[in-house]
């Protein structure tokens, strides 16, 4: 190595700042059949990505069984690609499907070539409109289905989460609703046929989003496909119960054979809508939303209670409610929601420190950046938009206008006004 080598490497390289963070907007448009389609034009590769919005989910379902088989079924076949032959087309496209189920919306999407879009985009059409509904894939799907229920019924963490929904929306709320294997195995196929008959009969209500390197000639193949989609009509109504949530209490939960306990916390949050929800989220990253905040560094770094301890500002229509969670052995679980309800409450004693509030802010400016890594990172933003009912269009805006805001006092304000420990639940699984 040269000299000149081993200066130039000797020298690190300039850390500069993010700059102003902007969030390229969708092209929106209205298709014949009243889907609702989206363009982001921002790849130069060839490559794109279309996917559908559908809307009913677990909400919207009469179990909770019934979305996730579906979703689970449109990959099987369809009336014009039965059985493997859709799976081999895809695969032989160089394609790959992708499904995810939100409370109000259910999603279907393909990755492709560009080259391939022609061939690729009418089965995107085909799975969500004319799925194979037969009984042998239908039984695969229960198979799987139930098997992975019950390997996750054995997670402490898994039945931890499942109390504290019930504890955060309402015993009987939709978003309560869980799955078992008795549950599973009991749905019928023509149930499946009447809720695939309901969620995806009509086009209105769809959004129908393309990302990537997107051409004049893609759009205009989206649209041919998807005008004559579904039959007319107006799609299902979402079924949007307002939580109720319930008293702070103390909840154990046995699992058999389980080697370590799950700890879960839960308090009632501000809605999306009020002015405060993003500072509000930003207090809680602080409080244990990333490596460095407090929680970590104190249930973590310092006490050795748990592997990762975190906090989460969880925002729905029906309501919003902070979530911490950790996993830790039962020796450590009171120590540990004793040093957790105190950070809670030191968060309102006003000793944020201006370097703090820098990491802070420095984290989550970078979590905003990660956004915009690729097309289908933004992508990914604008559908999970619609997909959690995010109230402000300028939602990216309007976050990092938040995090140049913050203060140490302002995020002393926010905790007093929003963290108070007696009002957290508390779930131990194990």
């Amino acid at each position: 190595m040269s000299e000149k080598e081993r200066s130039w490497r000797a020298v690190p390289p300039p850390v500069t700042g993010f700059g102003v963070l902007n969030m390229p907007p969708m092209e929106d448009r209205e298709l014949a059949s009243g889907a609702k389609l989206h363009v982001l034009n921002q790849g130069q590769l060839d490559v794109c990505r279309v996917c559908c919005l559908v809307p009913g989910g677990i909400a919207e379902a009469e179990n909770a069984v019934l979305p996730r088989l579906l979703l689970s079924m449109f990959q099987e076949g369809t009336c014009a690609h039965p059985g493997v032959k859709l799976a081999e087309t895809i695969e032989f496209d160089g394609a790959s499907v992708q499904t995810g189920l939100y409370p109000h919306y259910m999603l279907v999407g393909i990755n492709m070539l560009n080259s391939k879009a022609d061939k690729v985009i009418p089965l995107l059409k085909e799975m969500l409109f004319t799925p194979e509904l037969a009984s042998i894939p239908f039984e695969t799907c229960i198979d799987r289905l139930t098997q992975s229920v019950e390997l996750m019924e054995k997670r402490v963490e898994y039945m931890a989460s499942k109390a504290l929904t019930r504890l955060s929306a309402g015993q009987d709320h939709p978003l309560a609703r869980t799955m078992s294997a008795s549950q599973i195995r009991g749905v019928e196929l023509d149930s499946l046929y009447q809720w695939h008959k309901y969620a995806c009969a009509h086009a209105s209500g769809m959004h129908i989003y393309i990302g990537g390197n997107v051409t004049d000639g893609l759009v205009s193949l989206v649209e041919g496909v998807f005008d004559n989609y579904g039959v007319p009509g107006k799609s299902m109504p979402f079924n949007i119960v307002p939580f109720a949530p319930q008293v702070p209490q103390r909840l154990h939960v046995p699992v058999e054979g389980a080697l370590q306990c799950a700890v879960r916390m839960t308090a009632p949050a501000i809605p999306r809508s009020n002015p405060d929800y993003i500072g509000l989220r930003l207090l809680v990253m602080a409080l244990g939303g990333y490596f460095g905040s407090r929680l970590m560094m104190n249930i973590r770094e310092d006490k050795g209670y748990t592997y990762g301890i975190s906090a989460s500002l969880n925002g729905q229509p029906e309501g919003s409610f902070v979530e911490i969670a950790a996993s830790t052995d039962a020796v450590n679980v009171e120590p540990l929601i004793e040093e957790t309800l105190k950070e809670i409450a030191a968060m309102s004693s006003g000793n944020f420190t201006v370097d703090e509030v820098e990491r802070l802010k420095s984290f989550a400016t970078s979590q905003l950046a990660s956004m915009l890594d690729t097309p289908f990172d933004m992508m990914d933003y604008h559908v999970t938009l619609q997909a959690a009912s995010i109230p402000q269009p300028d939602y990216f805006r309007c976050q990092y206008n938040q995090i140049r805001k913050l203060t140490p006092g302002l995020l002393t304000e926010l905790a007093r006004k929003y963290l108070n420990p007696d009002e957290f639940s508390v779930v131990i699984a194990g």
